[in-house]
């Protein structure tokens, strides 16, 4: 990912940072990568971090990674590596990317949505998305990997009720905080952070901070806040937050017509702000009702189910056209193509108990180079 300024002087784009991830690959599967940073007073990419010894469920998802830090001073790489094991993503893992490149240009696949299609509401943000739930870390000090920290979740019906951090003390793990979610079904609704310096697991006595998220009945986010208590008793106070005030279809009551976007502006001590409106959406619809230069008599494509959960069935595929389907960093979980004779034909149960969940993108070309994308979810 970079980001590009316009020079004043001269009017033209000049790059200014960014982030860059290079992979080393065993097969299709990611085993180690070098995370560079763009340095733009000296113009040149410089190493930030370094991940190897990646291990991987059946899911892809990583269960394992060793991480070292590049010095600076000594042009090298700093022997104090750190080495993740046990991890596991109950709220799915979204790629290295978000996990390790700034969130000032990519943070995740959800704010891609968020750009790129501008469905917001249908998009809220899930704060668990992409990071481990349980995991163990140990530093190495020269000789061997010692214990420095470890988390681990309780997890009811899939969905993530806790997740405590502990720290070694040389004998044993000790708890400090742990990060409590409350759910209104499959919809996180309340996240608060606990500590246990009282004896007992509470809510900060000061300083404490939650986030709150609301939706409307048909599933889409219309709000997600942020609310800080100086002290026990005392009214949580707003501290930021952003509204969507959705208006449907009169003909569709659950297609989106318009948005207006809020943002909650502080201007003065929490809570004396104020609800600014930034932006209002309006989404059109269409329906197709032509076809291209040499797509005549090809019948549509068909994806069906989707969203998919163990198996998907795509028909409609014209002659001799070629497919594949990927996630969003480009791993390929499938591909084909079709005979002439096979031209309007289907392709019958594609298995995908396997793949984890997420997005996913279907890519159809034909011999005349006509190229569609169509996107998947796998639940």
């Amino acid at each position: 990912a970079k980001m590009y300024e316009e020079d004043t002087a001269t009017g033209s784009l000049v790059l200014t940072g960014g982030d860059s991830l290079q992979y080393t690959y065993t097969g299709n599967t990611i085993s180690s990568f070098i995370a560079k940073g763009y340095d733009a007073d000296n113009a040149i990419w410089v190493n930030g971090l370094r991940v190897t010894a990646i291990s991987n469920n059946a899911a892809g998802q990583p269960t394992g990674f060793d991480v070292e830090f590049w010095n600076d001073s000594t042009n090298a790489w700093d022997p104090g590596k750190l080495r993740y094991s046990e991890l596991t993503w109950n709220a799915g893992f979204d790629s290295w990317f978000a996990l390790f490149g700034s969130e000032k240009y990519m943070p995740n696949a959800e704010a891609f949505l968020r750009e790129g299609f501008k469905d917001l509401p249908r998009v809220a943000f899930w704060r668990l998305l992409g990071q481990p739930d349980q995991y163990v870390m140990r530093e190495f000090n020269g000789s061997t990997f010692v214990n420095s920290e470890r988390a681990y979740s309780v997890v009811s019906g899939g969905l993530i009720q806790r997740v405590t951090y502990q720290t070694w003390t040389g004998t044993g793990w000790e708890s400090h905080i742990r990060d409590v979610y409350t759910w209104t079904g499959t919809k996180l609704t309340m996240a608060v952070r606990e500590d246990s310096s009282s004896g007992s697991w509470q809510i900060p006595s000061s300083n404490a901070y939650r986030n709150l998220w609301a939706y409307n009945g048909n599933g889409d986010l219309t709000s997600e806040t942020g609310e800080y208590r100086d002290s026990v008793g005392a009214p949580w106070l707003l501290d930021w937050g952003n509204q969507y005030a959705i208006v449907y279809q009169p003909t569709n009551a659950s297609r989106i017509q318009t948005w207006l976007e809020k943002d909650y502006s502080f201007n003065g001590p929490t809570g004396s702000g104020a609800w600014d409106t930034t932006a209002r959406y309006t989404l059109y619809y269409s329906t197709a009702s032509s076809t291209c230069p040499g797509c005549e008599g090809d019948l549509a494509l068909g994806i069906y189910p989707n969203p998919f959960s163990d198996q998907i069935h795509i028909n409609g595929l014209s002659q001799e056209a070629q497919w594949c389907i990927t996630d969003l960093n480009g791993r390929l979980f499938a591909q084909g193509d079709q005979r002439p004779e096979e031209s309007g034909t289907s392709l019958n149960n594609i298995a995908c108990q396997a793949w984890p969940a997420g997005i996913y993108m279907l890519q159809v070309w034909d011999a005349e180079g006509n190229r569609s994308w169509h996107r998947l979810v796998k639940r």
